[in-house]
Protein backbone atom coordinates (compact mmCIF):
# COMPACT_ATOMS: atom_id res chain seq x y z
CA UNK A 1 0.00 0.00 0.00
CA UNK A 2 2.84 2.19 0.70
CA UNK A 3 4.17 1.97 -2.70
CA UNK A 4 0.81 2.65 -4.17
CA UNK A 5 0.43 5.46 -2.18
CA UNK A 6 4.61 6.97 -3.16
CA UNK A 7 3.40 6.00 -7.45
CA UNK A 8 0.72 7.76 -6.85
CA UNK A 9 2.54 10.94 -5.38
CA UNK A 10 5.01 11.13 -8.19
CA UNK A 11 2.14 10.40 -10.68
CA UNK A 12 0.45 13.74 -9.52
CA UNK A 13 4.05 15.28 -10.52
CA UNK A 14 4.73 15.88 -6.50
CA UNK A 15 7.82 16.41 -4.83
CA UNK A 16 9.11 12.58 -3.99
CA UNK A 17 9.81 13.88 -0.46
CA UNK A 18 6.03 14.87 0.59
CA UNK A 19 4.29 12.67 2.55
CA UNK A 20 1.73 10.62 0.92
CA UNK A 21 -1.14 11.30 3.51
CA UNK A 22 -0.49 15.14 3.32
CA UNK A 23 -0.96 14.68 -0.18
CA UNK A 24 -4.65 13.11 0.61
CA UNK A 25 -5.48 15.61 3.05
CA UNK A 26 -4.78 18.39 1.01
CA UNK A 27 -6.42 17.10 -2.51
CA UNK A 28 -9.68 15.40 -1.54
CA UNK A 29 -10.02 14.99 -5.65
CA UNK A 30 -6.60 13.34 -5.69
CA UNK A 31 -8.03 10.93 -2.82
CA UNK A 32 -11.30 10.63 -4.58
CA UNK A 33 -9.20 9.80 -7.98
CA UNK A 34 -7.19 7.07 -6.25
CA UNK A 35 -9.56 5.70 -5.18
CA UNK A 36 -11.72 5.68 -8.26
CA UNK A 37 -8.76 4.34 -9.79
CA UNK A 38 -8.04 1.22 -7.41
CA UNK A 39 -11.94 0.65 -6.49
CA UNK A 40 -13.69 1.70 -10.15
CA UNK A 41 -14.79 5.01 -11.31
CA UNK A 42 -18.98 5.30 -11.27
CA UNK A 43 -18.84 6.61 -15.18
CA UNK A 44 -16.49 7.07 -18.14
CA UNK A 45 -16.39 10.87 -16.94
CA UNK A 46 -14.78 10.61 -13.59
CA UNK A 47 -12.21 7.97 -15.00
CA UNK A 48 -11.31 10.51 -18.11
CA UNK A 49 -11.03 13.85 -16.00
CA UNK A 50 -8.81 11.73 -13.11
CA UNK A 51 -6.44 10.88 -15.97
CA UNK A 52 -6.36 14.36 -17.49
CA UNK A 53 -5.61 16.04 -14.45
CA UNK A 54 -3.64 14.06 -12.84
CA UNK A 55 -2.17 11.56 -14.92
CA UNK A 56 -3.66 8.47 -13.03
CA UNK A 57 -3.41 5.36 -15.35
CA UNK A 58 -6.84 3.67 -16.29
CA UNK A 59 -8.63 1.56 -13.33
CA UNK A 60 -8.46 -1.51 -15.94
CA UNK A 61 -4.78 -2.35 -14.83
CA UNK A 62 -6.46 -3.05 -11.48
CA UNK A 63 -9.84 -4.76 -12.51
CA UNK A 64 -7.40 -6.93 -14.50
CA UNK A 65 -5.42 -8.34 -12.19
CA UNK A 66 -8.09 -8.86 -9.78
CA UNK A 67 -9.04 -10.94 -12.26
CA UNK A 68 -5.71 -13.07 -12.53
CA UNK A 69 -5.48 -12.91 -8.72
CA UNK A 70 -9.11 -13.99 -8.15
CA UNK A 71 -10.20 -15.56 -11.23
CA UNK A 72 -12.62 -14.22 -14.53
CA UNK A 73 -16.21 -14.62 -14.54
CA UNK A 74 -15.79 -15.26 -18.67
CA UNK A 75 -13.16 -16.32 -20.92
CA UNK A 76 -14.10 -12.96 -23.06
CA UNK A 77 -13.10 -11.02 -19.91
CA UNK A 78 -9.55 -13.10 -19.39
CA UNK A 79 -9.04 -13.12 -22.99
CA UNK A 80 -9.77 -9.33 -22.73
CA UNK A 81 -6.83 -8.78 -19.86
CA UNK A 82 -4.34 -10.59 -22.17
CA UNK A 83 -5.01 -8.36 -25.05
CA UNK A 84 -4.57 -5.21 -23.00
CA UNK A 85 -1.79 -6.25 -21.48
CA UNK A 86 0.01 -7.33 -24.65
CA UNK A 87 -0.94 -3.50 -26.18
CA UNK A 88 0.82 -3.14 -23.15
CA UNK A 89 3.72 -4.88 -23.46
CA UNK A 90 4.13 -3.48 -26.75
CA UNK A 91 3.88 0.02 -25.89
CA UNK A 92 6.42 -0.84 -23.52
CA UNK A 93 8.92 -1.65 -25.52
CA UNK A 94 8.38 1.30 -27.82
CA UNK A 95 8.54 4.00 -25.21
CA UNK A 96 10.91 6.63 -25.40
CA UNK A 97 14.30 6.17 -22.91
CA UNK A 98 15.49 9.44 -21.13
CA UNK A 99 19.18 9.96 -21.55
CA UNK A 100 20.80 9.60 -18.75
CA UNK A 101 21.17 12.86 -16.15
CA UNK A 102 17.87 14.58 -17.49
Amino acid sequence: MKTLLATLALSAGLAAGAQASDVFDASPALRFCAAGMIGGFGNGLDERACAKYFDLPSNYHFACARGVVRGFKTAVDRAACVSFFEGQVAAARTAYVKPAGR
